[in-house]
């Protein structure tokens, strides 16, 4: 039995409270909206960038909790997608062709159950493949390694930190805090082997993992200083908490990996020493005690200052950005798009337009309201003027209703043609449910599949 997510599903919970309840999805739906068009068809304004779904042979259901990653897996020259399930039986790859289709390349991928989480494309092995590193809500840290045809084979399985094992996590929860929701893999201390930073699901904090370039052997590091079980900060109930998503990234250029969270309790920044050790480096971004609110986060260059800004996704403001000062501390929030009053699950950065300057694509709801025909969820682009700031305009092709809820969104290149397109993981639908298809009070989701790429052709017509 799968248990309850007491942590990033927090959030999800509180969007219960504004947005609705969860039930299966219906299928029943027109075509895409825009976002000048509602629910009744695109309208597309000159000059603006126009979207096209390039995702035949991509599930067409299944709860997608999980940012999608993309990468040249079998050396075709074309990206591959990988994605993680809740209430699934393992992650899922998929080889692309450049053109918009996609083939099942799974074999080897299976787990028991899985519960969604963060996922990770990566040479653990040091053999030249990519290998497939997973957190799963439930079942804690997979390493599966990749032959570079495809094909995995399992060689870490449910990997955990000492303290889901103590007595302290057992008294408060039977199976412990085995489950894990985010990893970003990187050289932490400079050895030259790939190490894991480990998000738990619920209780027990952020783990650093030290790596020997096999995949195998995972070596704990005690007292990194990053928020952990027996090391939480003062007043954590949670005993060091969660973190819902992870990167690591170097945000002050001396070369080392430092972490970037959304954190329980907001986005936070720990700097790295080159160690596997980390110092807290977080004045001037939010801290809210209402946990559990904030979805991912996005780093990049929004100012054009040469200095990795942070955009996170709060479900109940929407988008926010932290412009980073160059003594390190953070000047924010900024409304990325105001009206977004439903809230925001995703965010992700990319020069859509080719401008030269960050784009920010927002996965989230223009009304809290959930009892109209439509669920309430879609995508929105804001364009960014390389100052720090954000527009409305130019419009684009993509649905703003109609999806179910999104979890995760990447900017990638698909196919080639040098224009960033967009891949979304979705799954859930978060609404009030009744009545009959096509009658009032009936939710309805776009005939679109719940893993989806969505292809950049440029500028539209006038």
């Amino acid at each position: 039995m799968i248990r309850a997510a007491a942590g990033p599903f927090a959030w999800g919970a509180i969007a219960f409270l504004v947005v609705g309840c969860v039930a299966a999805p219906v299928r029943d739906g027109p075509s895409s909206t825009s976002e000048s068009s509602g629910a009744s068809g695109p309208s597309v304004q000159p000059g603006s960038v126009r979207f096209r779904l390039g995702a035949e042979g991509l599930p067409a259901d299944g709860l997608w909790k999980s940012t999608p990653v993309l990468a040249d897996i079998n050396r075709d020259g074309f990206p591959d997608l990988a994605a993680h399930p809740r209430l699934g039986k393992g992650p899922k790859v998929f080889l692309g062709n450049g053109q918009g289709k996609w083939t099942d390349s799974s074999q080897g991928l299976e787990m028991t159950r899985s519960c969604g989480g963060g996922i990770q494309l990566a040479d653990v092995n040091m053999d030249g493949n990519l290998d497939l590193v997973v957190a799963d809500h439930c079942e804690g840290v997979f390493v599966f390694l990749g032959d570079g045809k495809g094909q995995w084979q399992a060689v870490t399985q449910g990997l955990t930190s000492d303290f889901s094992r103590s007595k302290t996590a057992m008294e408060r929860d039977e199976e412990g805090f085995r489950g894990a929701e985010a990893v970003a893999v990187g050289d932490v201390n400079g050895d030259g082997f790939p190490d894991l930073v480990v998000s738990s699901s619920d209780h027990g904090g952020l783990t650093v993992y030290l790596g020997d370039g096999t995949g195998r052997k995972w070596t704990e590091v005690k007292r990194s200083g990053l928020p952990y079980g027996e090391e939480a900060e003062p007043g954590d109930v949670y005993n060091g908490g969660w973190a819902f998503d992870l990167q690591l990234m170097d945000m002050n250029g001396d070369g080392r990996l430092d972490v970037v969270a959304s954190y329980y309790t907001g986005p936070r920044v720990w700097r790295g020493d080159g160690t596997g050790h980390f110092a807290d480096q977080s004045t001037g971004l939010m801290k809210t005690t209402l946990g559990g609110i904030y979805g991912r986060i996005a780093v990049g260059d929004l100012n054009g200052d040469g200095r990795p800004d942070i955009v996170i996704a709060n479900n109940l403001n929407g988008a926010e950005a932290y412009l980073q000062k160059a003594d390190g501390t953070w000047q924010g929030p900024i409304d990325v798009m105001p009206e977004l009053k439903g809230g925001a699950q995703t965010v992700a950065l990319g020069d859509l337009d080719g401008d030269g300057k960050l784009d920010v694509i927002i996965g989230g709801a223009l009304s809290p309201d959930p009892n109209y025909e439509w669920l309430p969820h879609g995508l929105f682009v804001r364009w960014g003027d390389g100052k720090g700031g954000f527009s409305d305009k130019p419009a684009t092709s993509l649905p703003t209703l109609g999806l179910e809820v999104i979890w995760g969104i990447k900017v990638v290149d698909v196919n080639g043609d040098g224009r960033p397109d967009i891949v979304v993981g979705t799954g859930g639908a978060t609404g009030k449910l009744s009545g009959r298809p096509g009658q009032p009070g009936r939710q309805k989701s776009l005939p679109v599949p719940n893993l989806q790429v969505w292809l950049n052709e440029g500028p539209a017509r006038p």
